[in-house]
């Protein structure tokens, strides 16, 4: 069972210290090589979020082991940038919902606009809960509970941070087909997300299967309440 410390975000080892670099003295720094791949411990050290964040656009598990390893931010700002996300999954849950024959006019109704704001915004709170408990159930016997409780919270904010290329597109009127095709980038952020939390405990495999099943599970409960609480005529 393992406490997710710090570790190198080429290998996964975390035999390497707490620091990615050594400090001779102030603004003189030396960056470490991982006892075990040679390679440096954490080149994204040097790097600006923005170059970070398009290393994770193309699916590259290291920027993900930096940001769920080795960055540490406060836990009041990670709840904060939790429910951030909810609120865009939300907001584009409810754009999808405008494009349908039977709510085109909910903008000009504010009343029937309110029922159906709160009734989706719902569903959306329900889906993660879902989602996320299925997942810490899974993936608790790899890592210690009290750590993993965190880091699924980092895992969460990861995977919805992918919703915010939609919210442009809403106002862009972009197709709803490329809104929902995006869902397969979430997935696949989930996945290294747990991944990287996961190692070396885990196989690709195992990791895949574990966020496939609460995914899969978590999407059908969603088109249930939705067709309950949000009839299509």
């Amino acid at each position: 069972m393992s406490g997710l410390g710090f570790c190198c975000v080429e290998c996964g080892s975390d035999k390497n210290g707490s620091k990615a670099y050594i400090e001779y003295s102030k603004g003189t720094l030396k960056l470490k090589r991982c006892v075990d791949c040679g390679n440096l411990v954490d080149k994204y050290v040097e790097f600006e979020w923005l170059l970070i964040i398009i290393d994770m656009m193309l699916l590259r598990l290291p920027p993900f082991r930096h940001v769920l390893r080795n960055v540490e931010i406060s836990k009041s700002r990670y709840i904060k940038f939790f429910f951030l996300g909810i609120l865009m999954r939300f907001y584009v849950q409810l754009f999808l919902l405008t494009k349908l024959k039977t709510y085109a006019q909910l903008e000009r109704d504010w009343g029937f606009l309110l029922i159906i704001t709160s009734q989706l915004l719902f569903v959306t709170l329900v889906e993660h809960v879902l989602i996320f408990s299925i997942l810490f159930y899974l993936v608790k016997t790899y890592v210690s509970p009290e750590t993993l409780k965190m880091h699924l919270l980092k895992a969460a904010i990861l995977s919805n941070y992918c919703i915010t290329i939609n919210v442009p597109m809403t106002i862009w009127e972009t197709p709803t087909s490329f809104v929902r095709i995006s869902e397969i980038l979430v997935l696949a952020w989930l996945i290294l997300a747990i991944k990287a939390i996961t190692e070396p405990h885990t196989s690709w495999n195992a990791v895949v299967m574990a966020v496939l099943i609460p995914f899969v599970l978590g999407f059908m409960m969603r088109v249930v309440l939705l067709n309950f609480l949000l009839p299509i005529e």
